[in-house]
């Protein structure tokens, strides 16, 4: 892990997040923690700040060094067609928690993870926080990251949504559930930031 964020640190510029750079730092500092990746059921992945050969780390336990370990654990899902539409095969984000400062770093683990697994990233399609919506502005405007535009999915939920007109009618991959981009923008769902798929070059 700690190789990895060496090689991570070489490659982020100066469009990346400054907070991901500085966690990145502060990691490489902690000789006995790292982000840890587990499996959860066929199609969940969690990450989180871990003691190198122990359970996770807790607000509050102590490091050998004295120090305070950072806390946070991010938790993405793949896309299931039959409730969230095919989504361009990607991952949603369906809990997050940090302790202050911790939670840019691991949210970059699961966009990378993502991107490599599947078609990327994406908010909640039914409720977003204001800090994760915050995330998701930073990740619009960033150049190291691509992004696709969802469409709206007529056939989900008794189709609530076919009173919005879709994109690419002709197209069934991209269609998706628009629940919190619509919440957010209502008719001009499409102009928001939860409205679309975010992904890193694979060949990066």
């Amino acid at each position: 892990m700690k190789l990895i964020m060496e090689n991570w640190r070489r490659y982020l510029n100066e469009e990346a997040d400054p907070r991901i750079q500085k966690q990145i730092n502060n990691l490489l500092q902690l000789s006995d923690v790292g982000v840890r990746l587990k499996f959860v059921g066929s199609n969940g992945v969690h990450f989180e700040y871990a003691q190198v050969s122990t359970r996770a780390v807790r607000p509050g336990r102590a490091l050998q060094s004295g120090a305070e370990p950072p806390y946070g654990t991010v938790s993405i899902v793949k896309t299931d067609p039959k409730h969230d539409g095919k989504c361009l095969d990607g991952y949603i984000i369906y809990t997050s928690e940090a302790s202050r400062g911790w939670g840019p770093l691991l949210y970059e683990t699961a966009l990378e993870w993502a991107s490599q697994n599947g078609g990327g990233l994406m908010p909640d399609r039914g409720m977003v926080s204001e800090y994760a919506a915050a995330v998701w502005k930073k990740y619009a405007l960033r150049s190291d990251i691509d992004k696709k535009q969802l469409d709206v999915d007529h056939d989900l939920a008794n189709g609530w949504m076919k009173p919005y007109p879709q994109l690419t009618p002709d197209v069934e991959v991209d269609d998706c559930d628009q629940g919190s981009s619509i919440q957010a923008a209502g008719d001009d769902w499409m102009d928001n930031n939860l409205s679309k798929i975010y992904y890193k070059d694979k060949y990066l």
